[in-house]
């Protein structure tokens, strides 16, 4: 089995994600195993909760026998693929089904940059005909991120830092696409007039930018419109 680093080791982007994300994962668990079982079932949305750790019970009665207490370990296995860039192939994620045992739950996670769309109605066929117990889930690193809200309190300084960090790096290295948060305000100056009349905000080509989903049009030392982005193109102008 290999082992989970605290420190980046690998040279592929894809693996170094997967590591990442597996790292918050431990360190969750290593932290509080209930507060890993929450993350996962956010991830997993199931109706049956995953339950991470050991189970505990008291005299609870199984037939005609009712033992003092029973310890019993929950059996899962989760299989995580992740596509960064690289398309996803239905046929891998099925072979990926050969990894589980019997006498366990079965849970396949895709992680990927954005939703995959109509392919997950395709592969949740495909598995229903050769894997009808495996639970499959597809999610994108922004759903990963939105189970960490809310998952520690603000006075568990390390755990809330650990989370914060995960997230900065899903933003810095690009797992998350940024441009559909910033609202960019530009200048007008004298296209004010034909900027509001048709709905658009131009300026040179060679003007660098950076990609956001809103723009606010500013002249006098206010913002007389606030859009959003419907398209983005050159034009040459005669």
């Amino acid at each position: 089995m290999a082992k989970v680093h605290y420190f980046q080791r690998y040279s592929n982007f894809e693996n170094t994600v997967t590591n990442n994300t597996l790292q918050l994962l431990a360190r969750t668990h290593a932290y509080a195993p209930q507060r890993a079982a929450d993350f996962v079932n956010v991830l997993v949305g199931v109706d049956d909760p995953v339950e991470i750790g050991l189970e505990i019970t008291q005299q609870r009665r199984v037939a005609d026998s009712v033992p003092d207490a029973v310890i019993v370990q929950q059996g899962f296995r989760i299989v995580v693929e992740t596509k960064v860039d690289s398309p996803v192939s239905v046929e891998q994620l099925v072979r990926h089904t050969a990894n589980f045992t019997e006498g366990e739950r079965k849970i396949l996670l895709l992680l990927t940059k954005r939703p995959i769309g109509a392919l997950e109605t395709d592969l949740r066929r495909k598995l229903a005909e050769v894997a009808r117990d495996v639970i499959f889930s597809s999610v994108t690193f922004e759903d990963v991120i939105g189970a960490l809200d809310g998952l520690f309190q603000e006075r568990e300084y390390e755990m809330v830092d650990l989370a914060r960090d995960y997230v900065e790096y899903c933003w810095d290295v690009g797992l998350v696409d940024r441009s559909r948060y910033p609202l960019r305000i530009v200048p007008c100056g004298r296209s004010l007039d034909i900027n509001l009349r048709h709905g658009i905000y131009f300026h040179g080509s060679d003007r660098s930018y950076t990609a956001h989903r809103f723009t606010g049009i500013y002249k006098d030392k206010r913002v007389h419109a606030l859009w959003e982005n419907d398209s983005v193109f050159d034009v040459t102008l005669t």
